[in-house]
């Protein structure tokens, strides 16, 4: 192939790689929801921490500097979460439903596996609408958390 073959072929290849839709971005990896059953603890660049605790069966309690999310009382309102792996980045969503099952309200996070054992969750300043990526120019609703058991 010569040197004018190579000049016109190049060209062609970059513009077919782009449009197979290849990226500098990592590829989304799906998580084993088993991975997430457990105690997690962490805090936001302010030192406000976070406690959550995801169970089975979609349960989650959150407690945010000290004070849970959703008070915990027999036969009234629960905390569940809602996740969407086919979003980049994964959304997850802790829903509040009262005793009678109505939701009450949500806050949409971002989530990001960043170990077996780690992960960030974002959310945005009004609690109700989802940022569309994860900011560091916004990392105060950004909590990194560790699994601690």
């Amino acid at each position: 192939m010569n040197l004018r073959s190579k000049r016109i072929l190049m060209p062609a290849i970059v513009s077919l790689i782009a449009a197979m839709g290849f990226s500098q971005e990592p590829a989304h990896t799906e998580i084993d929801l088993r991975q997430l059953i457990g105690s997690w603890e962490g805090s936001n660049e302010k030192g406000e921490t976070a406690e959550i605790q995801f169970q089975p069966g979609g349960h989650v309690q959150m407690t945010f500097n000290g004070e849970r999310l959703v008070p915990e009382v027999p036969g009234g309102p629960s905390l569940k979460f809602k996740i969407d792996q086919t979003k980049t980045p994964i959304w997850i969503d802790f829903i509040a439903y009262d005793a009678s099952g109505k939701e009450l309200g949500r806050i949409k996070f971002l989530l990001k596996m960043t170990g077996p054992k780690s992960m960030k969750i974002q959310a945005g300043k009004d609690f109700s609408i989802r940022p569309e990526s994860f900011s560091i120019s916004d990392s105060s609703q950004m909590i990194t958390l560790k699994k601690i058991y």
